[in-house]
């Protein structure tokens, strides 16, 4: 199978091979991961899932959530490596670092973010969502109002910053971000 170069929206799109036909951008054969056989043509699947056992066909087992949150952050780490600069990516790697209640990681993503985008309202959204765990409602208010801002129509930014306000006793902003929904 022949390789197309890729086209990506922050990345100029070139006549260039494939980031991933760099060298300088290959991992060597000790930290090949399932991701780099399908990167490098082969139709595996990335992550192969054992089927689950079904007890008397009434319930299925929990998930190994602790492997599941491993192998995420893994695929997640390679994404952000191949597209340093890409906004979006880093997005989803600061979401999950959320999920796992890794906020400063999450806070350095959504920083970066800005340094490459200033203009990049999910990264405001997320800084206020962390400064909300934090109860730090006023510093959620100001990062909030620049995520609805920058994102117009944006259900999330809009409710995390209405939640912002309700916190911080402020009901009235609170019920006209909620109206100007």
């Amino acid at each position: 199978m022949e390789k197309q170069p890729i086209a990506h929206a922050s990345t100029p799109k070139t006549d260039e091979t494939n980031v991933l036909d760099d060298p300088s951008n290959a991992l060597t054969e000790n930290h090949r991961t399932p991701i780099d056989d399908r990167i490098d043509g082969k139709d595996e699947p990335l992550l192969v899932l054992p089927e689950p056992e079904v007890p008397n066909g009434n319930s299925v087992p929990p998930l190994d959530m602790a492997t599941v949150a491993r192998e995420a952050s893994r695929y997640i780490e390679l994404v952000v490596q191949l597209f340093p600069t890409d906004t979006d990516a880093l997005e989803v790697q600061a979401r999950l670092f959320l999920l796992l209640g890794k906020l400063e990681s999450a806070k350095d993503c959504w920083e970066k973010s800005l340094g490459i985008n200033p203009q990049y309202g999910y990264a405001y959204t997320g800084l206020g969502m962390i400064a909300m765990r934090e109860s730090k409602y006023d510093e959620a208010v100001g990062h909030l109002k620049k995520g609805v801002a920058l994102l117009p129509g944006e259900q999330n930014a809009a409710h995390e910053l209405s939640n912002a306000y309700l916190r911080n006793g402020q009901i009235d902003q609170a019920i006209r971000v909620l109206q100007d929904q």
